[in-house]
C-alpha cells in the first residue's frame, strides 16, 4: 500500500505500506511494515509490527514483537512479548511490561510497572516506578515514588521523593526524600533526607543523609555513614 488513510487493519498474514499511513486500528497476527511511521488508534500485536519511522498511536497492545526505528508517542503500552524503539518513547498513561522492552532514548510516561527487562537512555514518570523484574539505564530513573520488589535489580542511579527497596534486590545509587531498604539489600551510594535501612543490607560506597537514619546492628557499611546540612545534586 501507497500510504493514505485506512479505518481498519487486520492481518493475519502480511500488510505492507510505502508512505506514511493513518489508521484507526491495527489488529497483526502477522507481519505489519510501515515503512515511512504512521498515525493512528490501537494497535494489537501477536505477530510482528515494523514502523521505520516515528509513530503516533493511541494504544499498543503487545504479545509478538514491536519495533519502532525513531520516536514513538501515545497513549499507553502494555508488553508480554518484546518492544524496541530506537529513540523516545513518550506515553500520557502507563507502560507495563511483562515481557522485554528497549529504549534508545529517553521514556517519559505517568507510571511504569516491569515484571520483565526494561532498558533505557533515562526514565521520567509523574507518578510511580514499580519494579519486579528488571530496570537498566544510561542517566537514571527519576519517580515520585519507586518501587522495587524482592530479588529485583535496578543499574542506573534512582531519584524519587519515595523509595523502596525490596528484600534481596541489587541497585546502585539512590537518592531520595525518603528510602526503605529491606532485608539483604545491595546498594552502592545513599543520598537521603531520611532512611531505613534493615539486616544483612551491604552499602559498598558511601551513605549521607539530613535528617534521620535508621539502621538494624548487622548492616555492613564500607564507610559510617555521616550527617550533612547538604546533600549532592541528583544527576537528573
Amino acid at each position: 500500500m501507497g500510504g493514505g488513510e485506512v479505518t481498519r487493519i487486520d492481518v493475519g498474514g502480511s500488510f505492507s505500506s510505502t508512505a506514511p499511513l493513518k489508521f484507526g486500528d491495527i489488529d497483526v497476527g502477522g507481519t505489519v511494515s510501515l515503512e515511512k511511521g504512521g498515525v493512528g488508534g490501537g494497535i494489537d500485536v501477536g505477530g510482528r509490527f515494523e514502523s521505520r519511522g516515528n509513530l503516533n498511536f493511541e494504544r499498543i497492545d503487545v504479545g509478538g514483537t514491536v519495533e519502532i526505528t525513531g520516536n514513538g508517542e501515545g497513549d499507553s503500552v502494555d508488553i508480554g512479548g518484546h518492544l524496541e524503539v530506537s529513540g523516545d518513547l513518550i506515553l500520557k498513561r502507563d507502560l507495563d511490561i511483562g515481557g522485554k522492552a528497549r529504549v534508545g532514548g529517553n521514556l517519559k510516561l505517568q507510571s511504569l510497572d516491569v515484571g520483565g527487562l526494561i532498558e533505557a537512555g533515562q526514565i521520567e514518570a509523574q507518578d510511580k516506578v514499580e519494579v519486579g523484574g528488571r530496570i537498566t539505564t544510561v542517566r537514571g530513573t527519576k519517580a515520585g515514588t519507586i518501587d522495587l520488589g524482592s530479588r529485583s535489580e535496578a543499574s542506573g542511579v534512582l531519584i524519587g521523593n519515595r523509595v523502596r527497596i525490596g528484600e534481596r534486590a541489587r541497585v546502585e545509587d539512590v537518592y531520595a526524600e525518603s528510602a526503605t531498604l529491606e532485608e539483604g539489600v545491595r546498594a552502592r551510594n545513599l543520598y537521603l533526607h531520611e532512611g531505613r535501612i534493615e539486616s544483612r543490607c551491604r552499602i559498598a560506597g558511601e551513605v549521607l543523609y539530613m535528617d534521620n537514619l535508621e539502621t538494624d546492628s548487622d548492616v555492613e557499611f564500607a564507610k559510617s555513614p555521616v550527617k550533612t546540612e547538604q546533600l549532592p545534586k541528583p544527576p537528573i
